[in-house]
């Protein structure tokens, strides 16, 4: 509804043949409107992104309404912030996106490697996109563009390198004190850089190494009996793949521990029950169990 007309205004002006309501919408809610006797105007301060309807109306003895001429226009775009990528594994990765303000907005994705074309992709709502089946260890850029009708944001770029390939099948084999482990190279490739690491979280050991052009490797001076967990990741460009893991137990050196125990209770011949002695027993093998787990080979046995 075009707003009241103030007479006087317009009367001094000698205007009074040429008046128009001009009514200025956002999703269509009215965003102001205003009557003018001008036959242009510049419509300032709208947001950024928005689908605008405006609507200009013929006004005849300032308050009847001929008929109106509506057009859509689109505000420009913002461009995208906090352009991140996600989840990179060797083949795929993922960029994410905050929008700038606006109101009816859709995104144009490109996917670019080594500055040429892989992918496009239009007419995107959300606000991430992943990617698949990609080269390993290779560097791709991302391009995100905000559209608004047909107006299009400046661009906005995200590089980022897939990793390598992980090794595979790996394995490892040991006796009392030394465990050798062994594993695939990945796309069979013969020479490569490696990290390998081997840990025991009951003993709290840890020892990391770098192999060259080999898939096997040994460790020493480790616990008999105990686990341990061993990774091996493959390093290209500076970048270290997800690595490739197996947990290997040392063979045990066994050495019995003697535990006596004294019995003492209020109840007649309570201590000599066969019911209580399993009890105990019971409970003094989940006592180990919670603290040795299978980190360690025990046993106990009841003599």
């Amino acid at each position: 509804m075009c707003p009241p007309v103030e007479v006087g205004t317009f009367a001094k002006q000698q205007q009074l043949s040429s008046l128009s309501c001009v009514t200025v919408s956002l999703c269509n809610s009215e965003y102001f409107n205003t009557v003018v006797s001008q036959t242009s105007m510049r419509v300032m301060n709208l947001p950024m992104g928005s689908k605008i309807k405006l609507v200009v109306t013929a006004l005849a003895n300032y308050t009847l309404e001929g008929d109106s001429s509506t057009i859509f226009n689109n505000t420009s775009p913002g461009p995208v912030s906090e352009l991140i990528a996600l989840s990179t594994k060797n083949t795929s990765f993922c960029a994410s996106w905050t929008p700038p303000p606006g109101s009816d907005l859709s995104f144009i994705v490109e996917l670019k490697l080594d500055r040429k074309p892989v992918e496009r992709f239009e007419g995107e709502k959300q606000p991430k996109k992943c990617f698949t089946k990609l080269k390993t260890s290779s560097k791709y850029t991302v391009v995100v563009f905000v559209v608004s009708g047909h107006l299009v944001s400046p661009q906005m770029t995200l590089t980022e390198f897939t990793l390598p390939s992980e090794p595979t099948n790996v394995k490892g084999e040991g006796n009392q004190n030394s465990i050798t482990f062994t594993w695939t190279a990945p796309d069979n490739i013969e020479k490569a850089t490696y990290v390998v690491n081997i840990s025991s979280d009951f003993w709290g050991q840890s020892w990391s190494d770098t192999v060259r052009d080999r898939t096997t490797h040994t460790f020493n001076d480790l616990k008999s009996g105990s686990s341990y967990r061993f990774q091996v990741s493959t390093v290209a460009g500076g970048l270290t793949s997800v690595p490739g893991s197996v947990t290997v137990r040392t063979e045990p050196d066994p050495i019995e521990v003697g535990l006596s125990m004294m019995c003492s209770s209020p109840q007649s011949l309570l201590c000599d029950n066969s019911t209580t002695k399993q009890r105990v027993f019971e409970q003094l093998e989940e006592h180990f169990r919670q603290l040795l787990k299978e980190e360690i080979k025990w046993e106990l046995k009841e003599v």
